[in-house]
């Protein structure tokens, strides 16, 4: 009897560790699907668990697929996305809650060429400007104008862009409120702007001269006409055309100047 006992219990023993091994393995296959994103395949199946692991079987594989589908289509989207971002002329820039660069177009690279392989670097590393940085806090805040010139400096180099931020929804959950920035380049204007300002400058120093000069030999002449003798009549004559064609080679340069601002592109 005590033999019996013994083997029964034997063979009750054996068959719970064999059932509680079997439990352990699907448990291991589920696990691997789960974060491999793989369907649990039938021959994962330790065999016979009973209906309940069946169903979870079942619901398990329906998840793994539908997230997979949602990947895919995720995927296919930001393709989209970037292919279409790709072809704008203005430069674009999408940045997590971290301030992780998520997306930068071509367009950014051509108005920074240093910024290479910025893609998942804090944006902190890539473009140094303390005023962006704040305009990237503002748009958060929502406290952001609308446009906001900022300056990037790099040595003895300095870039003038147009910067305008909205708030997006998050591409991934995980990583908090996005903010997307379209940044339009305004270097040139600002060279010109610049320019501009130095001729008109100069352009007033030029005009200034040649006026006083004219101005004076003319009230000499309407002035003291009867007292003045004929060959300083000519040299005042002389000298005030000479300053009128200096006027006049001035008023060309600015015509000029008006025409290639005209037909140059912005």
């Amino acid at each position: 009897m005590t033999v019996a006992a013994i083997v029964v219990l034997s063979a009750a023993l054996l068959w719970t560790v064999v059932r509680l091994w079997r439990h352990t393995a699907a448990l291991r296959g589920l696990q691997k699907a789960i974060f491999t994103k793989q369907p649990l395949r039938r021959e994962d199946d330790p065999g016979a668990l009973g209906e309940s692991w069946d169903e979870v079987c079942d619901r398990t594989n329906e998840l793994i697929e539908e997230v997979n589908h949602l990947q895919k289509l995720r995927s296919s989207q930001l393709a989209q996305f970037e292919a279409t971002l790709g072809s704008l002329r203005e430069a674009v820039l999408i940045v997590d809650g971290n301030n992780y660069i998520l997306l930068a177009n071509q367009a950014l690279h051509e108005i920074f060429p240093q910024a290479v392989n910025i893609l998942g670097q804090r944006l902190e590393s890539v473009l140094h400007s303390a005023a962006f940085l704040s305009h990237v806090e503002a748009v958060r805040r929502q406290l952001a104008p609308p446009q906001q010139e900022i300056e990037f400096v790099d040595g003895n180099t300095s870039t003038w862009v147009e910067v305008t931020g909205t708030v997006i929804p998050p591409l991934d959950p995980a990583r908090g409120t996005c903010a997307l920035f379209v940044l339009h380049d305004v270097t040139r204007q600002k060279r010109l702007e610049r320019v501009r300002k130095e001729f008109v400058a100069n352009v007033s120093h030029e005009l200034r001269t040649p006026l006083s000069v004219i101005k004076g030999y003319v009230e000499t002449l309407v002035d003291g006409q009867e007292g003045v003798a004929p060959e300083d009549r000519a040299r005042f004559l002389l000298t005030i055309q000479r300053h009128t064609e200096r006027l006049n080679s001035i008023l060309e340069d600015l015509l000029l100047l008006s025409r290639l601002e005209s037909v140059t592109p912005g």
